[in-house]
């Protein structure tokens, strides 16, 4: 869910979820439940990917894989592995033609 909604989503719209690596597709799930300005999504792992050949998987609908906006390079300093909360993303309508033509909603938490 998102706490807001940013860049004109509605309930329900797919959108794209831009980090400095990569995007992913989810629809808005717009809520006041959580803090303004965080974007909290279910970890999928992309099963519904051609050649993944995880015929089981790919049929219940796991989800996106979060990897795909994870930097392997911003590294969480007390354990070492790559820091997979507290993210920067943008948040584009997925129908958008070009993100620089419209304003992104930018939201993370700051990096501690």
């Amino acid at each position: 869910p998102i706490s807001t909604s940013p860049a004109g989503l509605v309930q329900g719209q797919m959108t794209r979820v831009e980090s400095a690596v990569g995007s992913i597709e989810l629809p808005a799930d717009i809520t006041s439940d959580i803090m303004p300005g965080v974007v909290c999504a279910p970890h999928g792992y992309g099963h519904h990917r051609p050649g993944t050949r995880l015929t089981v998987a790919s049929r219940l609908s796991p989800g996106v894989s979060l990897n795909d906006i994870t930097d392997a390079q911003r590294v969480d300093p007390l354990t070492g592995v790559a820091a997979v909360n507290a993210l920067p993303v943008r948040l584009y309508p997925s129908d958008a033609t070009a993100p620089s033509l419209r304003p992104p909603y930018e939201t993370a938490l700051p990096a501690r």
